[in-house]
């Protein structure tokens, strides 16, 4: 049966009369809509975005007052807008080219000011081409309607994790972040107005009113800070269904009036709280799923098999992932992926397995695309996933990176990684098509050369340490026994200085030579001891894995002892910091394309992890604290200009702390800017972003970015 609750689904215009919680951000909505042509509408996962716009802002509508265009990215944003322009373009009219006068004729034609509304619009990022060339096309076409003055409303709705990601579009449309509205999470106090509500309209009673919808969000929080929507609407979808299931046990569907139901206070805290909710949700879904299965002719079927399934639908970033199908009758066929994201199962059991999740409201059909219902579904699937998983979907991601940038690079997968993929290559082998694991295997024998290489190399070399020891004995002894012989014919010759004056003319000479065999030897000496010197400066720090050198009171060296690699260290501000990007080798990272002075790229998950012992990613406080001694740096979402910016780059490389344009990798993998650099801090999602104008910015970004790494050593304690 279904409970009257949305459950995962958005709100839309028919929902008006339900829709609770959001009045005030309706109407700042629809105010801000008047000022721009352009409007950022921003906020985490599940703060009802899209139900603001479609149910919220709609409902201040009435039908002549707007023509809204919904655009869900899907394959390609340019195409999918196109196909929403052509749903609503007059009956037997030829298109019009360009998008301009494509949106002019609809305006002449309907009399109604047309809104282009960009749902879910962090697709573009999370999904889009590495090239950026869908990306840039968009922009260019919204750039050029923005520049016309027509009576066109633009809304794009996404993510905060990923408005950083807007950058390269702030390049061409400089307003972009300038009129923007974050859906705040519902604090607890309009949650509970939102529950009380709605039980009203649902024929739901409370034993005890005050004390059951503090428990409600009690069960809701569950001991953490703020309530999520989407899991409110499941909770109380499980919750009515429980209830009703004892006291109609007879009814299986849902009647119109609502039956009454009493939510008693012994049954809500029976019912436990939203993590213990949601785990038996989800289970219980795979467990009837599995138990359809099983009880047909797929008995052979794995026993995990609705759970991979799922998983197909979820990126390795945890976000939704929508899959293309086709349906031919009663058999729904996925169009792309089934290879690398499907387990191998038979068509039909595959086909009637997305029937149920459709049927049971965890997937949602377009009309040509399946996906979760809802990004919190996919968080939830994603938290199941185990550490070997998420180590495969790296490795995936890194194999097939690495094989298809080999034309470019030819660099092969390094012995590390080639040994974690050997370890998880049973599960690694159906997601991988036949090129990748040629690659793996060419890897295999690039190793074994370099390290037949690396062999001989060793080899060598010891041999000319032990040639180099004997010469070196040789050397001593016959300096000694030149100064003994020197010695006797020096005394030989002063004696017989009165036997004539051709021996003095000798023994001036040999004089010479005595004095510049002792220079040498005092050469010789000096070189040895500071030979000694260097070598004892090289001390273990506390964590006795990396080690370090000061060659002045300013400038050291900084020796990784995992892989020998050495960099340059400054002390600024009286702490120490490395003057070059780090470049160590590990899984989540990847070769720099613009050559190695600029260091790997790191994968935000592992950033935190991977300086060397004693050292740590800096903080955003030490960024903005070494920023600020050199001059200042850019904040768009805090405090805007701080200090003086355009000094600080070249302060810094005056002072031997140069930072680089390494570019960055976004989700899909794609090379964001070549001439800028990208650094992580260690909070998280806050970066600093060095452009081509060489003005220190701090933005946010999502953490499933790979960017640049400067370490600094951890003060001692």
């Amino acid at each position: 049966m279904r409970s009257p609750f949305k459950f995962l689904d958005s709100y839309g215009l028919e929902d008006q009369n339900i829709f609770f919680g959001r009045e005030a951000e309706t109407e700042q909505l629809l105010q801000m809509v008047f000022q721009t042509p352009l409007l950022l509408l921003y906020g985490m996962s599940g703060t009802g975005k899209t139900s603001l716009v479609q149910c919220g802002l709609a409902g201040k509508f009435a039908g002549p007052d707007w023509l809204p265009l919904w655009i869900r990215r899907r394959e390609n944003i340019n195409d999918s807008l196109q196909e929403a322009i052509e749903r609503v373009w007059p009956k037997g009219r030829a298109m019009e080219p360009s998008l301009i006068d494509q949106v002019r004729l609809l305006y002449r034609y309907y009399l109604r000011p047309v809104y282009l509304i960009f749902d879910q619009f962090e697709e573009l990022f999370i999904l889009g081409d590495e090239a950026h060339e869908e990306e840039t096309v968009f922009t260019e076409n919204l750039r050029a309607l923005l520049a016309v003055d027509l009576p066109c409303k633009v809304i794009l709705s996404i993510r905060e994790e990923f408005i950083g990601q807007l950058y390269r579009m702030e390049q061409q449309i400089p307003s972009i972040y300038d009129f923007r509205l974050r859906v705040e999470p519902m604090g607890r106090a309009r949650v509970k107005e939102v529950i009380g509500k709605s039980f009203d309209q649902f024929a739901i009673s409370l034993e005890q009113p005050g004390s059951n919808l503090d428990m409600i969000c009690d069960q809701l929080s569950a001991g953490k800070s703020g309530i999520q929507l989407p899991f409110l609407q499941i909770y109380l979808d499980q919750l009515y269904k429980a209830d009703f299931r004892r006291t109609y046990p007879e009814d299986v569907k849902l009647s119109h009036p609502l039956k009454p139901l009493t939510f008693e206070t012994e049954k809500i805290k029976a019912f436990g709280n939203i993590d213990k909710v949601l785990e038996q949700f989800l289970l219980e879904q795979q467990q009837e799923l599995e138990q359809l299965l099983h009880d047909g002719q797929y008995k052979q079927l794995p026993p995990n098999t609705v759970r991979l399934v799922l998983d197909a639908f979820v990126t390795e970033e945890g976000t939704k992932r929508p899959v293309a199908y086709e349906q031919t009758g009663d058999l729904i066929r996925t169009k792309t992926g089934k290879v690398q994201f499907f387990p191998l199962i038979p068509e039909e059991a595959l086909s009637k397995l997305l029937q149920r999740l459709i049927d049971n409201r965890l997937l949602r059909q377009e009309s040509d695309r399946l996906e979760l219902s809802h990004d919190s579904l996919a968080a939830l699937i994603d938290r199941a996933r185990s550490d070997q998983e998420r180590q495969v979907y790296q490795l995936q991601s890194r194999i097939v990176l690495a094989e298809k940038d080999f034309g470019k690079t030819k660099e092969y997968l390094g012995p590390g990684v080639l040994g974690q993929i050997d370890e998880l290559l049973t599960d690694l082998q159906p997601r991988l098509e036949k090129k990748h694991l040629d690659f793996i295997a060419h890897s295999h024998d690039k190793q074994k050369e370099d390290l037949d290489v690396e062999r001989d190399r060793l080899k060598r070399e010891k041999n000319l340490i032990r040639s180099n020891r004997e010469r070196r004995n040789q050397v001593v002894w016959i300096v000694i026994a030149t100064v003994i012989v020197l010695a006797l014919v020096f005394y030989s010759a002063q004696t017989g200085l009165e036997d004539g004056r051709e021996n003095k003319e000798q023994a001036m000479k040999i004089e010479e030579q005595l004095r510049q065999i002792k220079e040498l030897n005092q050469i010789l000496k000096i070189a040895e001891r500071d030979r000694d010197v260097f070598k004892a400066a090289w001390i273990n720090d506390s964590s006795n894995n990396s080690s370090i050198v000061m060659t002045d009171s300013l400038h050291g060296l900084l020796k990784d002892h995992r892989d020998k690699k050495v960099y340059p260290i400054i002390r600024i501000n009286d702490q120490l910091w490395m003057a070059k990007n780090l470049d160590y080798d590990t899984i989540g990272s990847w070769p720099n394309k613009k050559g190695d002075e600029f260091g790997r790229l790191y994968f935000g998950p592992v950033a935190n992890e991977v300086c060397p012992d004693g050292w740590n990613l800096p903080s955003d406080d030490q960024w903005k604290e070494l920023f600020l001694a050199f001059g200042g740096y850019q904040d768009p979402f805090d405090k805007g200009r701080v200090g003086k910016p355009e000094i600080a780059y070249n302060n810094l490389a005056d002072n031997g702390f140069t930072l680089l344009p390494g570019d960055a990798l976004n989700d899909s993998g794609g090379l964001m800017d070549s001439t800028s650099g990208f650094y992580w801090s260690s909070n998280g999602n806050i970066y600093y972003h060095l452009g081509s104008t060489k003005i220190i910015e701090r933005r946010i970004i999502p953490e499933k970015w790979s960017m640049s790494c400067r370490c600094v050593k951890k003060k001692d304690k």
